[in-house]
């Protein structure tokens, strides 16, 4: 099984809630991806923070790292369970608007130049 393939495998079955772009090679490597991963939301359909993964396949052994985590997830082989926690992505997302919130200073005169409206969904009915 080529690599692309063995991770795009591995994502279909994780079941998870965040929408994903297709894995797209690292350095024109051919072993190692990188994932973009979201949560858009009815009200907000782009999100303003995403969460990458980077995927490598060594063999049959998938290994992938969440943004710049020093901790490397395993999975074996392609008929192994699938070890996958949304919550992974979740923590990163959470941190990035915290990060936001923290570094965000607003005056007076921003407060109406920043103005946003929430998302209608404009669909025909």
């Amino acid at each position: 099984m080529a690599a692309l393939e063995r991770v795009t495998d591995f994502l279909e079955q994780t079941g998870t809630e965040y929408a994903y772009c297709d894995p797209k090679p690292v350095g024109g490597s051919d072993s190692v991806f990188r994932v973009v991963f979201s949560k858009p939301t009815r009200t907000g359909p782009v999100p303003a923070f995403v969460v990458n993964a980077t995927f490598t396949v060594v063999g049959s052994t998938l290994k992938f790292t969440v943004e710049r985590d020093a901790l490397e997830h395993v999975h074996q082989s392609p008929g192994d369970a699938i070890d996958w926690d949304d919550q992974w992505l979740g923590i990163h997302l959470y941190r990035k608007q915290q990060l936001k919130d923290v570094v965000m200073v607003k005056d007076s005169k921003d407060a109406t130049r920043l103005q946003t409206t929430p998302w209608q969904d404009r669909s025909p009915a």
